[in-house]
């Protein structure tokens, strides 16, 4: 029992011990890479089973102005609406109403010249297909952080492109919009209540609670997006995006968001199985972990 009950005691100690060096790390860090990495706020969270989740933060909202940064604030966090695309698309195979080996042909004729490419070959990022965003003729058309993109806009400035196309495939399949989506299999089941979505602008009430974020690729083929460098880009239209990276959050939720993902049963055995494969971007081929002479891979 006395045991036990020192055990019950050291738990909180431990946490108050990690949040406080924590804090310092990102502190630190913000210090010494706010200016490299054009940064104005760090925010983190960090949950440990059985104990409370550590939420922190240090900064202000925007390099320009703006208070403290708080841990409700919201932040574009790009890339990781793909794994919602494709959990998404893995849920609709353990439904019956679709398999990832069926291609684009089968439910996006209209876009032959890649009919044989399959929902796989999308959602792991062995395509192929060029991605549009390095497309010359789409820095053209970038001309303002409000212009808005449709997904077929997209698509055509590089004939196609993995996520866009696979954002596509669920509005076919289900007749729903990927927004919609999201919400009926995602964002409420799950509580992600600080997690939001949208096709083009966000309301007031969204971008009132984001961190400001700012374009600073000024390396080789960004050259088109010139325009952008240095700009806030908090209030643009994020169409540009879409299934590929138009998701706003909190740290808070993209940790309940990973823990369902990788830990929870909202995928059926064996498409949990395929979200856990881990294929060579090189040979498209399943690996057991990435090597020199083969040193990408993608999920």
């Amino acid at each position: 029992m006395v045991a036990a009950l020192m055990a019950a005691l050291a738990a909180p100690l431990a946490a108050l011990t990690l949040q406080g060096a924590l804090q310092t790390d990102i502190d630190q860090y913000l210090a010494a890479h706010a200016k490299d990495e054009h940064i104005s706020a760090l925010s983190l969270a960090v949950s440990l089973p059985g104990q409370a989740s550590i939420d922190l933060t240090t900064g202000k909202r925007s390099l320009q102005s703006g208070g403290p940064v708080a841990a409700e604030d919201l932040w574009q966090i790009g890339s990781n609406i793909k794994a919602f695309t494709a959990a998404a698309l893995l849920q609709l195979e353990a439904e019956g109403k679709l398999t990832i080996d069926q291609t684009v042909g089968d439910w996006l004729p209209q876009y032959p010249a890649w009919k044989n490419v399959s929902i796989r070959r999308l959602l792991d990022m062995t395509s192929g297909i060029q991605s549009y965003d390095n497309v010359p003729a789409m820095g053209r058309a970038f001309t303002s952080i409000d212009r808005r993109f449709t997904p077929a806009v997209l698509v055509g400035f590089a004939d196609h492109t993995n996520y866009i196309l696979a954002g596509m495939i669920i509005e076919r399949v289900t007749g729903n919009s990927y927004e919609a989506e999201l919400e009926r299999r995602f964002f409420k089941p799950l509580g992600l209540a600080d997690t939001f979505y949208s096709p083009n602008v966000y309301p007031k009430s969204v971008t009132d609670r984001m961190v400001s974020g700012y374009f600073y690729n000024n390396g080789p083929g960004n050259e088109t997006f010139a325009q952008f460098y240095g700009k806030d880009m908090r209030l643009g239209d994020l169409s540009w995006a879409g299934a590929a990276g138009g998701v706003v959050s909190t740290p808070d939720d993209v940790v309940k968001w990973v823990r369902a993902l990788y830990a929870g049963d909202m995928l059926a055995p064996k498409q949990r199985r395929e979200l856990m494969t881990v294929v060579s971007t090189k040979t498209g081929k399943p690996i057991s972990g990435t090597a020199s002479q083969d040193p990408q891979g993608f999920g």
